[in-house]
């Protein structure tokens, strides 16, 4: 798949390998109104890059975690071809915690994902009194998260460097205050 981080617009688009796993509750689907619903009981995606890549001094390898999710209380929702995967934590039971090796979730309070789904073989139907079954699907997906999650802290090397840029700026103060005072 293409994932793109909107907090790191600098990246663009980045090859990575997608992997879900979706656990169904026990209870059939449920038809309304010719719309197939299938709660989740609990279910992860993750993407992982297929190539390195670097963010400021910082390099990642091909592999890295770009975003993995675990959620409980999910829904399936769909007909014929089309339909989606979606959950939050904001709703009464319902979970969902993101990581990265990128990006830091850990102060992140609201978060939500949706994963449209095209192209499903076999296509969503139920059997009276069971639940969905596999189906493979071309999937897109949005992943959001309030409040925007903190970047990265930087590295020992950055920090050095800007500590020596204002040791530098002081050295420079110092003699420009001194040739003054000498010309005075």
């Amino acid at each position: 798949v293409n994932f793109e981080f909107m907090q790191l617009p600098a990246l663009g688009m980045m090859a990575a390998d997608f992997f879900m796993d979706v656990s169904v509750t026990n209870k059939p689907a449920v038809l309304v109104s010719g719309i197939y619903i299938q709660q989740v009981v609990n279910g992860s995606f993750s993407l992982k890059s297929q190539n390195a890549f670097s963010i400021g001094m910082t390099n990642y390898a091909a592999g890295t975690n770009l975003l993995t999710g675990t959620y409980m209380n999910a829904a399936i929702v769909g007909a014929g071809s089309s339909g989606s995967l979606s959950g939050n934590n904001t709703q009464s039971g319902s979970t969902l915690t993101y990581t990265s090796d990128v990006l830091n979730f850990t102060n992140v309070t609201d978060t939500d994902f949706s994963m449209s789904l095209t192209s499903l073989t076999p296509s969503v139907s139920r059997v009276t009194g069971k639940a969905l079954r596999s189906f493979r699907a071309v999937a897109g997906g949005q992943f959001s998260s309030d409040p925007a999650p903190i970047p990265p802290i930087p590295e020992p090397e950055v920090w050095a460097m800007m500590v020596v840029g204002f040791g530098l700026i002081g050295v420079q103060v110092r003699r420009r205050a001194r040739r003054s005072s000498v010309a005075a």
